[in-house]
């Protein structure tokens, strides 16, 4: 078993050094966007599923001479690719400069090929060496423990991430990072071809393996069971995405922003199949209900939340959600003869995840919805975990812990929504009551006082539909949380656009007095620029490009100024600000890789002018 666990290892370790070594040499050529980044994690989600469906179909259907065979043949031609990409790159992965875009029109179709040319077919091997040994492994080796197999894979890929920003982008150039990632590559193909060997010269065995047993559930066949680990997959990776196209587009689209998402994602593997008894309802049910409270009180305070706040509540949601979502898959995976299955099905659902966030999710909503819609089907799909589990509290009628999901998040819902509550007394009590937040919260409060009492009258437990309805309540709350953050924002927004660089939203801003009322452009939480709307104000520069500020000085004082007109190249449009600063004969020719921010300028009547 050695080495199948240093083939494992290693080949975990180059799968996620590659992400980011390769999400940051293309990442300048697509205008540094985070939509670069999702865009790759869902084309390395894609091959994935390949890998896993190569290593399900080689598993099952052809004989072990016949898959080592084949195996063998597809690392020695990804060898020679690699040699070849060398000879006319000049690197053995990192594209040379005939595959910069020219414009910056179709860019997911444009990532997509750049990745499939440069790291496609060597991704698709290491992609599937995971299930591929554990399953040569589960024939050669009947009585060992496979799946930790798939936790020592995970542990390779977290070390992989966390090393790459604090180690190997320090201290090593892109360059000298992707020829030591060829070189140990050229190790791991060798480290397969040997396992390859010993998967057939070893003796079969001649009893049927015993079972991995799982702690909790039993394992039908069948449908019902594979659209479980579907669903369970599809809401870690769309919380996976989800989470950082909302961090970057809130903070900035750097590696360390990647890195600790997808960190937290493969940590919760990492716990969840390890051990069995790692993973604890008890622990992590009330960690999920305290995570999803704290996201949603900071997204409703937008664009007052601090970046720490966020970066931690987003964080924390994270890896509660996948810990719960990756526990109950772990509770629920099969006998190791199904092992290829399983995890063809787990791959599935983490690229129909990645699939919705990347490709399906900008394309039907204005804003970054799908970060709110993942946190409420994180929590459904927790709540479908209990109820399908006979032995869970909620099946055994314990209304307790729902009762105190529903209580806290009404309090969440109030304090979101009416802060004043908890500062000014019986006005801010009557002042919350008076809205719909208010008395939605309110409601799912009293119900729940009303429940404690009655099962406080009757009996220490109730039946299963009265905490099923509690949880229900509580995911109510939280989602009507969300529902009016989205609304109060849309309130002050008078245009709102999403395309591959992000959301661009105008908001008018009223100030104490008609004067300082001005239109903003934001881009995620970011200021692009603002106008003020009074006719004495409109053509005063303002933010970045007051006359104080560096651009000012050297635009009002530059030494050419005196001798004639000046011709001005401006990176980046926003608003159109330093335009204020041209005189007559001057030109100003403004370059901006967002067609969005182009297509605002040309709106009919202007917005800006």
């Amino acid at each position: 078993m050695f080495a199948y666990a240093v083939t494992v290892f290693l080949e975990a370790f180059l799968l996620f050094q590659i992400q980011p070594l390769i999400g940051k040499y293309i990442l300048p050529w697509f205008g540094g966007a985070p939509a670069v980044w999702s865009t790759c994690l869902l084309f390395f989600q894609i091959v994935l599923l390949g890998g896993y469906l190569y290593a399900h179909g080689v598993a099952s259907r052809l004989s072990p001479r016949a898959a080592r065979v084949l195996h063998v043949v597809l690392l020695l031609l990804s060898l020679l690719l690699l040699a070849a990409l060398s000879a006319a790159w000049g690197s053995p992965i990192l594209p040379g400069p005939g595959w910069k875009p020219a414009d910056p029109g179709r860019p997911v179709e444009r990532i997509l090929t750049l990745l499939a040319v440069s790291v496609g077919l060597p991704y698709l091997l290491l992609s599937s060496t995971s299930p591929l040994l554990q399953a040569w492994a589960a024939r050669t080796h009947p009585s060992a423990r496979v799946y930790r197999l798939y936790a020592l894979s995970n542990l390779g890929s977290l070390l992989a991430l966390v090393s790459y920003p604090t180690l190997v982008e320090r201290y090593l150039p892109l360059r000298t990072q992707a020829w030591i990632w060829a070189g140990a590559f050229t190790l791991f193909a060798g480290g397969s071809i040997l396992c390859a060997w010993r998967s057939v010269s070893s003796p079969q065995p001649t009893v049927r393996p015993p079972v991995e047993a799982s702690v909790g559930i039993s394992v039908p066949s069948g449908r019902l069971p594979r659209f479980f680990w579907f669903a369970l997959a599809f809401g870690g990776s769309m919380m996976l995405l989800a989470t950082t196209n909302q961090m970057c587009q809130e903070v900035a689209s750097i590696p360390f922003l990647w890195v600790l998402p997808l960190s937290l994602y493969l940590l919760s593997f990492v716990i969840c199949f390890e051990n069995d008894r790692l993973y604890a309802r008890w622990l992590f049910g009330p960690m999920l209900a305290a995570a999803l409270g704290w996201a949603g009180l900071v997204l409703s305070k937008g664009f007052e939340a601090s970046i720490r706040a966020q970066v931690g509540a987003f964080s924390a949601v994270l890896f509660a959600a996948c810990m719960v979502l990756h526990g109950e898959l772990a509770r629920s995976k099969p006998e190791p003869r199904r092992l290829t299955s399983f995890y063809l099905t787990v791959a599935a659902g983490g690229a129909a995840g990645g699939i919705f966030v990347a490709l399906i999710a900008p394309r039907i909503f204005r804003l970054f919805l799908e970060f709110h819609i993942a946190i409420v089907l994180t929590a459904l799909l927790a709540i479908v975990a209990l109820a399908r589990d006979r032995t869970s509290w909620l099946n055994q009628g314990y209304v307790w812990p729902a009762l105190l999901v529903l209580i806290g998040l009404s309090v969440v819902l109030y304090r979101g929504r009416n802060p004043q509550i908890f500062s000014s007394g019986f006005s801010g009590l009557r002042t919350a009551l008076s809205g719909a937040p208010g008395l939605l919260s309110a409601g799912a409060g009293l119900a729940g006082l009303i429940l404690i009492l009655w099962l406080r009258l009757w009996s220490a437990r109730g039946r299963p539909w009265f905490a099923g309805a509690c949880l229900l309540g509580g995911v109510v709350c939280l989602g009507g949380l969300l529902f009016f953050e989205v609304k109060s924002f849309l309130q002050t927004a008078i245009s709102v656009s999403r395309n591959f660089y992000g959301v661009l939203t105008v908001e008018k801003l009223d100030g104490d007095d008609p004067e300082h009322e001005r239109l903003d452009l934001r881009h995620g939480r970011i200021v692009h620029g603002f106008q003020y709307q009074s006719a004495e104000k409109r053509r005063e520069p303002t933010s970045y490009y007051t006359q104080e500020s560096g651009i000012g000085l050297a635009l009002r004082d530059h030494p050419r100024r005196a001798a004639g007109p000046l011709k001005v190249g401006v990176v980046g449009l926003g608003t159109g600000t330093i335009a204020s600063y041209g005189r007559r004969g001057d030109t100003f020719r403004f370059y901006d890789i967002n067609p969005a921010v182009v297509a605002l300028s040309m709106r009919k009547p202007p917005v800006f002018s």
